[in-house]
């Protein structure tokens, strides 16, 4: 399993930084194309979620395994998070993409939202034997 892992300001010129780091990784994983850009969409959309809420740092974690994409987005909001916003986030990931899963955890201040998907190829290496 591949692991990405970084700490962000929560500021808004942070969300360049994300988007490039997490392109960066997503490509060293030869996550590419439409996968790549929406996967970098859906987080970049998460991290405004919680800068909009007064996080003070964003953290950013990534995996790849299988095939498979997980991106976390956790972040201390120091407004509390309406279930009109979250509805509202949502719904915008769902429509950039319906290859993703979305999941909110929360317990206290701290959110994190995960964002879980398949990608075009797997990172498994497999053999076949012709006959």
């Amino acid at each position: 399993m591949e692991r990405f892992a970084t700490e962000l300001p929560g500021e808004p010129a942070a969300l360049r930084e994300l988007r490039q780091q997490l392109d960066g990784w997503l490509t060293s994983q030869a996550v590419e194309g439409e996968d790549r850009d929406l996967a970098i969409i859906a987080a970049h959309h998460a991290a405004v979620y919680t800068l909009q809420r007064g996080a003070p740092t964003i953290d950013l974690a990534a995996t790849r395994d299988s095939g498979r994409v997980t991106i976390e987005v956790t972040a201390q909001l120091t407004t509390e998070p309406r279930g009109d916003d979250l509805v509202e986030l949502l719904g915008l990931l769902q429509r950039i993409s319906d290859q993703f899963e979305i999941a909110f955890h929360g317990s206290g201040s701290t959110t994190t939202i995960t964002i879980t998907g398949r990608t075009g190829r797997s990172n498994t290496s497999s053999t076949s034997s012709a006959d």
